[in-house]
């Protein structure tokens, strides 16, 4: 009974540190995405995200567009 209750506790905590780390290198990468994506995208920016940073620049765009038009109205 007591190994059973070792293991647990310490595949707890082997458990939580990952899990910590993933979530953390998780959000840094989410920042950086975004930090891109506001400046547009830079020298070092993968061909593959470039295609999708246009298309939400336009998103953005037609949206912009849009609330303009309702302010006019």
């Amino acid at each position: 009974m007591v190994p059973a209750v070792i293991i647990g506790i310490v595949s707890y905590l082997i458990g939580s540190l990952f899990l910590s780390i993933f979530s953390f290198s998780c959000t840094a990468i989410l920042h950086c995405f975004l930090l891109d994506e506001d400046t547009g995208g830079s020298a070092v920016t993968p061909n593959s995200l470039k295609g999708f940073l246009d298309y939400t620049d336009r998103q953005n765009a037609k949206q912009v567009q849009t609330s303009e038009e309702q302010k006019k109205d």
